[in-house]
């Protein structure tokens, strides 16, 4: 885990022309981005909290929070890797999360695109499969989860673990 601020963390990034999945956080804070790199430019940004998993905020939105939180800890997996994700915080630690928590995820917004046709599905759950079959590039995550009869917030985790694999990236219409 290395330590930097966001804006001298993506210029580095950029020279260096890395792909993979960042892994972006602030010790003592209950939140874990997840930027998709291809040649050094993200692709995509997503902050999840990790009390409950629920998307915090993404795309450009997500990039410019980061930018604005100082000293940052990261670490880069290489594309195609296998990354566990960061552990939950434990209750009662008085840890903070982005102030915009309070707000409604917007996952209708939010589209699974694959990066990888063939990623470990051996190691797999079977509802990860599953998820992973109905991403096609233009469902929404909030289409996926209705096609499952799941609420988006049941397979976001699985999907932001999908993300930290490098099997999908999560692309904001929005922008």
């Amino acid at each position: 885990m290395y330590t930097k601020d966001f804006a001298s963390l993506l210029q580095l990034l950029g020279l260096s022309q890395r792909s993979g999945t960042l892994i972006v956080l602030r010790q003592g804070e209950a939140w874990q981005a997840s930027l998709q790199l291809q040649k050094g430019r993200p692709l995509s940004c997503v902050i999840i909290n990790l009390a409950n998993g629920r998307l915090l905020m993404s795309g450009a939105q997500a990039i410019d929070w980061l930018a604005s939180r100082g000293e940052l800890q990261w670490h880069l997996a290489a594309e195609g890797s296998v990354e566990a994700p960061a552990p939950a915080p434990s209750p009662g630690q008085g840890l903070t999360s982005p102030p915009f928590s309070a707000q409604e995820p917007r996952l209708s917004h939010l589209v699974p695109c694959r990066l990888s046709q063939s990623p470990p599905f051996s190691s797999w759950s079977r509802e990860e499969r599953l998820i992973f079959a109905l991403i096609d590039g233009s469902r929404t995550v909030t289409e996926i989860a209705h096609l499952l009869r799941r609420s988006p917030d049941q397979i976001m985790p699985l999907l932001l673990s999908m993300t930290q694999k490098g099997a999908i990236a999560l692309k904001d219409l929005r922008e």
